[in-house]
């Protein structure tokens, strides 16, 4: 049997007198409400006396299990995660990461450093470097990525040691005419009878001239 009460007060069965008791913090009361009603997951009450919930903020996690009094520390969304508002709780994507707690979008989680790989939703740092042949400049989701412009083969001209962000190039007096170099002393030495005159080179420069020499390198 419902209380004959105002939204924001209970009456248990039997009360005599309206509107004596209170709505308690984590609940609700509506009109008529015979015993105060938890707020669900994703929202909260701090207040006495009320009718409705207030929605839980972004940033913060309300599992209602025992009622949300406060919005505190207590509750703020995990590392690793992003919390929009209500009761939604989302990891950090493949690419990404997160160790800062109290995030709200997904675009609140920070790209995979550079060198380093995030294999797993969820992650509060990096899985782990990438492998040797590799660039990860950032998104990397894999430790032998292939995502084109932001973590791929280490290109033509370049070498890449383990936990590369960028391409390294190969030195003048050397060139690079395959990919997945992993050191420098696996750029071609020039050959002899040309130069090799820049960085980065796939091929050497050119022959050199009539009246001059060129020894390899």
């Amino acid at each position: 049997v419902l209380g004959n009460c105002s939204a924001g007060y209970y009456c248990p069965q039997g009360e005599s007198t309206p509107n004596q008791n209170l709505c308690t913090v984590g609940h609700y009361c509506p009109e008529h409400t015979n015993s105060p009603i938890l707020c669900p997951s994703g929202w909260y009450q701090d207040e006495t006396g009320q009718s409705d919930c207030k929605i839980c903020p972004g940033g913060y996690y309300c599992d209602n299990s025992n009622g949300v009094v406060v919005i505190n520390e207590t509750i703020t969304c995990p590392s690793g995660y992003y919390c929009p508002p209500g009761i939604d709780q989302y990891p950090c994507p493949l690419g990404t990461f997160n160790n800062n707690t109290g995030l709200n979008t997904s675009q609140d989680c920070s790209p995979c450093l550079g060198g380093f790989y995030c294999g797993e939703v969820g992650k509060d740092s990096p899985t782990g470097p990438c492998d040797a042949g590799y660039f990860c400049k950032r998104f990397a989701m894999m430790p032998t990525p292939n995502q084109t412009v932001d973590a791929d083969i280490c290109p033509q001209g370049s070498y890449c040691p383990q936990q590369t962000a960028s391409p390294v190039p190969c030195p003048p007096g050397t060139y690079g005419s395959s990919s997945r170099l992993t050191a420098e002393n696996e750029c071609t030495v020039c050959l002899g009878g040309w130069y090799c005159q820049t960085h980065g080179l796939t091929t050497p420069t050119a022959e050199c001239d009539a009246g001059f020499y060129c020894p390899g390198g």
